[in-house]
């Protein structure tokens, strides 16, 4: 059995770390949003962008995974890669085949 949480911030309750989406953005804002092209933001605690699933070493977004994207919360860095950005992104670029391979798992609506 696995579970999902969300991360939220202490300055602004009822808001939560998320994946850049507004209902109804396009397919190519998705993949955007999920392959490190845009920051995470902050949105409501009952948004489906804000869920996380921790699989005992990183922080995947359901929210991409159930869109077909394998995405992990990670620091952005810059365009060399050594140093550290001051925002977070959902890193699509990041995740292996690896990952995909052994982090295979179901959502299922238990009412449906």
């Amino acid at each position: 059995e696995f579970s999902t949480f969300k991360i939220e911030s202490y300055e602004y309750p009822g808001l939560c770390i998320a994946v850049n989406y507004l209902e109804g953005d396009d397919a190519n804002t998705i993949a955007r949003a999920c392959q490190n092209e845009l920051f995470l933001s902050l949105d409501n605690c009952n948004s489906t962008a804000a869920e996380w699933y921790f699989n005992g070493g990183q922080l995947i977004s359901t929210h991409c995974w159930m869109r077909g994207y394998s995405s992990t919360l990670s620091v952005a860095v810059d365009s060399l890669g050594t140093q550290c950005e001051s925002y977070l992104i959902a890193n699509g670029q990041f995740a292996t085949s690896a990952l995909v391979k052994e982090e295979i798992f179901v959502f299922a609506d238990p009412y449906a």
